[in-house]
């Protein structure tokens, strides 16, 4: 039995995560994640019918696969980019995420947010430069998933909690093992894409391959 579909629902349907997507690699912007999770709150009701008790849902093969098609209907109808498609895609199939070179990206990005010269900037706005190690920052800090889950007091995180009897943490298990497969480098991209301009992203690919080839001799292919 493969319910990943329902732990990702519910797990987008929640309040407490509403701010978290970017840890999942998810690049869209914060509109287009809201109205997603609206519809995830749609498919939590739909999947659980009259029963209280997640337990007691039917998990046969036609319904999971029917929650699967809304669900990416859902992601459709919500305009989400093609990358967080296939992120959800390879969430379901629980696969890694690689990223090619994401060790000297990170190495860059944290030059990068540590208070730097006008030659490590070489042309990059500074104001550009500040919001990401403000990205970074956020990113780079610990963040307890479980402590989260536990401090929502929303209606419909209580009652989502409520709904996993026995395992009141279950989603945020269901987190943490999705979110330990991204590197930071992936968290920090996918939420510095939800937070910068196109024309600021751009700016800092063409950041990113300058630096890589000057300090390291690597060729980055990015973005």
């Amino acid at each position: 039995m493969n319910n990943r579909i329902d732990q990702i629902a519910m797990l987008l349907s929640t309040d407490w995560f509403a701010d978290k997507w970017h840890l999942l690699g998810i690049q869209s912007d914060l509109l287009r994640c809201q109205k997603m999770k609206q519809k995830c709150r749609g498919l939590v009701d739909d999947l659980f019918g009259n029963e209280l008790d997640y337990w007691l849902v039917s998990f046969e093969e036609i319904r999971i696969e029917s929650t699967r098609k809304k669900f990416f209907s859902a992601t459709v109808e919500c305009s989400l980019e093609a990358q967080d498609i296939d992120r959800f895609n390879r969430i379901l199939e629980d696969s890694e995420w690689e990223m090619n070179d994401a060790s000297i990206l990170e190495n860059l990005t944290r030059l990068l947010s540590a208070n730097p010269d006008d030659e490590t900037l070489e042309g990059l706005p500074r104001r550009l430069a500040e919001k990401v190690a403000n990205i970074w920052a956020k990113v780079d800090a610990p963040i307890d998933l479980k402590a989260e889950l536990n401090a929502s007091t929303t209606q419909w995180d209580l009652d989502i909690q409520k709904r996993t009897p026995g395992l009141p943490e279950y989603l945020g298990d269901f987190a943490i093992s999705v979110c330990s497969k991204l590197s930071f480098f992936q968290q920090f991209w996918s939420h510095a894409m939800q937070n910068i301009s196109k024309d600021e992203r751009d700016k800092l690919l063409s950041w990113y391959r300058r630096m890589a080839q000057e300090l390291a001799g690597v060729q980055i292919i990015f973005g």
